[in-house]
């Protein structure tokens, strides 16, 4: 039977998520009728949402400064389109969706794509925004009751899930990534160590600047950093303070396409994540990666270190010391890199895709 599906999104930006729902979009369109709620001011990859699809976007940059504002503005809207045999998937911020069903239980079924591995990370219950709704974490996670679906790509989301609340249904699957040509390193020392993403606190390229300026010299690097965001006038300052060692290319669109073969050491240092989309593209170049312990699903990503570096989250010391391991062990962090390509096979997207579609053709 084909379905509304409203994709609750408020706050799409640049980046992982973005794509993320372009790409369930388009796919779940082929058999049912898709909505986009969300406020952005910009839409990078809108030109390609199929045409199957129906964008509700007002943009009103105004409310893109007070999310819970915006989070009420897009929930109004899909309110009005909830119709017989409606869905509305979550895709960001689902808790005034659980509240709305918790309170009235309204003539929709709700299914929430849970961003990050809730039992040990701050996301979802250490925002402002959601703090002045849900005071506490036990209620805030007793809310996720209320939904009919729950998708998730962490085993131990789910297993968190199944023993905390007795929920409907949760299930476990996987983002995707592409399949692209493994890079073959050559170089005995690495040299350049990329950072690639919004230049914002939750993503802390602040962090990853400062806690490598005392080993540069020593270790002959140099640090690359794209992407554009709040803290772009702070890092471009940084980097004036060290031009032969500091890059700051600004957005580029694919930058893994253009900075593959000269990337040595990719690293992300964010304070909290869902599915931390650009890790698994580095992956899938074969990229020795570094990442922060207990973030998303960064643990299960890098397989507890197996695939790659793991280090402990806003902690300097470890993080550089963890480096330094890289750089000293350098071949075997590309053996690492290659087998985290290779396990990257499950994560294709016919198969994720296509579990999600059949979820919702079921539910």
């Amino acid at each position: 039977m084909k379905k509304n599906v409203i994709i609750f999104c408020p706050f799409l930006a640049k980046g992982g998520l973005e794509k993320s729902t372009v790409n369930i979009s388009n796919y779940l369109s082929k058999k049912h009728n898709v909505v986009i709620v969300t406020n952005s001011k910009s839409l990078e990859n809108l030109n390609k949402i199929s045409l199957r699809v129906k964008i509700i976007n007002p943009g009103i940059s105004l409310l893109n400064h007070f999310r819970l504002f915006n989070n009420i503005f897009c929930l109004i809207i899909s309110m009005f389109l909830v119709k017989k045999n409606s869905i509305i998937l979550s895709l960001q911020e689902p808790f005034f969706l659980l509240i709305l069903k918790f309170l009235f239980n309204p003539n929709f079924k709700l299914v929430i794509r849970t961003p990050s591995a809730i039992e040990n990370d701050k996301n979802i219950y250490e925002q402002k925004n959601i703090r002045k709704v849900v005071k506490n974490k036990k209620f805030s996670i007793l809310l996720y009751k209320y939904a009919d679906l729950i998708i998730t790509g962490s085993k131990n989301n789910k297993l968190f899930l199944d023993k905390k609340i007795k929920v409907k249904k949760v299930v476990t699957i996987n983002n995707f990534f592409p399949k692209n040509n493994l890079i073959k390193y050559k170089k005995k020392k690495p040299k350049n160590i990329f950072f690639i993403g919004r230049l914002t606190w939750d993503k802390n390229p602040i962090f990853f600047i400062k806690s490598l300026l005392p080993i540069l010299n020593k270790y002959d690097l140099k640090i690359h950093i794209v992407g554009d965001g709040p803290d772009y006038e702070i890092i471009k300052n940084l980097s004036y303070q060290n031009k032969t060692r500091i890059k700051l290319y600004g957005f580029i669109k694919n930058p893994f396409k253009r900075f593959c073969n000269k990337i040595d050491i990719f690293s992300i240092n964010s304070k909290f994540d869902g599915t931390p989309n650009v890790l698994g593209e580095a992956m899938s170049y074969g990229i020795p990666c570094i990442a922060p312990k207990n973030v998303g699903l960064v643990n299960e990503f890098l397989l507890d270190g197996k695939y790659g570096s793991i280090y402990m989250p806003d902690n300097k010391k470890d993080f550089q010391e963890k480096i330094v391991k890289i750089i000293n062990n350098y071949n075997l962090y590309i053996k690492k890199a290659r087998y985290g390509y290779k396990s990257l096979h499950q994560y294709n997207a016919n198969n994720t895709l296509g579990k999600i579609e059949k979820l919702i053709s079921n539910i």
